[in-house]
């Protein structure tokens, strides 16, 4: 004859509570108990993974719900319903994206952009998602996009990762200039990817119930290859003379105030009047309400050739102040790449591509021979603080040229 219990023994309870399975399939961690007593039922949780401390609990519950009701039992044990927490969220290339874009408030926007379109190129490789292509229809870039999005960066493996970089670097000819711009445009795609991985990124996602999975770079060999030192090959008297009378005034005064001050694309474009003193004769480089400069060395004071003080008076003649270039060019929120004077620089940029100027950026080449003039004249140091670096090796390793000819007579 089969043994019974009474519903206050916890032999009774140890064959009736269960362990909650969720829709999602995750199973509660705890044991649960149903109870019916004076026409009410409940499903709670005994907040125990142990099965006999649960089916004690079980056992007491009832008790004290059957002696002094459902209240008193409830706000003697606290037992109740516990919701299971939500599985971790998958790391997928969007909601990484979306952590960085709010939660990355230590990264310049430009950094930002620079992991967005990382993640998406190696990620789009991993899954098989065709190249991009400028000439589809916006809808199909939307598509396109919305795909790689979803991708989860947990399928993106270390092997995957070297197959794009064998294909990425991989070039039709003989050609070793080409070949090594790829590698090192190879290894800066993967420096930025590999920045999605960094400490100060981990505690958001962390708090956000984001599981990243290992960096598959990681184990993914660079190139490393040296940055070539520039190489003047720039007649600056002709440039500026061919620059005043082939370009509008905006794009005059960019090539100006590249060549003549090193500034930077994104410094000419939020340069105000306001910055320029022409009674001291120097140019305030600093960060504005457009954005911050580039590192805490970029912000620094400039000083005008007595030369140049007469035509940056002609170019101020009626303006009280306002923006050096493109006056009149709409203020915006900068959340993607692009200028302000974006106009007036891609005028600029044409122009130099049909000077024969094939380089990367043709507007940051002016800013290169600023720092080969400076060089001769003045030296290494002074060259690093005017163009605003913060280390003095990348101003010797890739800003300067020698401007004049080495050679020594022959002895007699």
């Amino acid at each position: 004859m089969a043994t019974t219990f009474s519903k206050r023994d916890s032999r009774y309870w140890h064959q009736r509570i269960f362990k909650q399975t969720q829709a999602n399939g995750q199973t509660d961690a705890c044991w649960s108990m149903r109870l019916a007593i004076g026409g009410k039922r409940r499903q709670l949780s005994l907040d125990s993974g142990n099965k006999q401390t649960a089916a004690e609990r079980a056992a007491a519950f009832y008790s004290s719900a059957r002696d002094e009701g459902w209240d008193a039992a409830v706000s003697a044990f606290g037992t109740r319903r516990k919701p299971t927490p939500p599985p971790p969220a998958s790391a997928t290339v969007g909601a990484i994206i979306k952590i960085i874009e709010e939660r990355g408030t230590h990264l310049r926007q430009s950094t930002k952009i620079r992991i967005y379109s990382a993640l998406r190129v190696v990620a789009a490789s991993a899954a098989g998602i065709e190249e991009y292509n400028t000439r589809a229809t916006n809808e199909a870039k939307s598509a396109r996009r919305n795909a790689i999005d979803k991708i989860d960066l947990a399928s993106v493996t270390s092997d995957l990762v070297r197959r794009w970089q064998r294909e990425f670097i991989s070039v039709s000819d003989d050609d070793d200039l080409k070949a090594a711009t790829k590698k090192r445009s190879a290894d800066g795609t993967l420096s930025a990817f590999s920045r999605a991985w960094t400490a100060a990124l981990a505690v958001h996602y962390a708090d956000a119930g984001l599981v990243m999975p290992p960096n598959p770079s990681k184990g993914v060999k660079r190139f490393r290859l040296p940055t070539p030192r520039y190489k003047s090959d720039v007649d600056v008297g002709a440039l500026l003379s061919d620059a005043k009378t082939e370009l509008p005034p905006d794009g005059y005064k960019t090539i100006i105030l590249a060549v003549q001050f090193g500034l930077r694309r994104a410094e000419i474009d939020r340069l105000r009047w306001s910055h320029i003193d022409l009674v001291a004769g120097r140019i305030s480089v600093q960060s504005t309400e457009q954005g911050a400069v580039k590192t805490g060395a970029s912000e620094r004071v400039l000083a005008i050739a007595p030369g140049m003080i007469d035509v940056l008076t002609e170019w101020r003649a009626g303006v009280d102040d306002g923006f050096v270039i493109a006056p009149l060019a709409p203020l915006r929120k900068k959340k993607w790449s692009g200028y302000r004077a974006d106009v007036a620089f891609e005028k600029v940029l044409k122009w130099l591509r049909g000077k024969g100027w094939d380089c990367h950026h043709p507007i940051h080449k002016n800013r290169k021979e600023f720092g080969s003039m400076i060089h001769q004249h003045f030296g290494v140091f002074e060259t690093s603080e005017a163009l605003g670096h913060r280390d003095i090796r990348v101003t010797a390793s890739t800003y300067i040229s020698s401007k004049r000819a080495i050679h020594l007579e022959m002895p007699e």
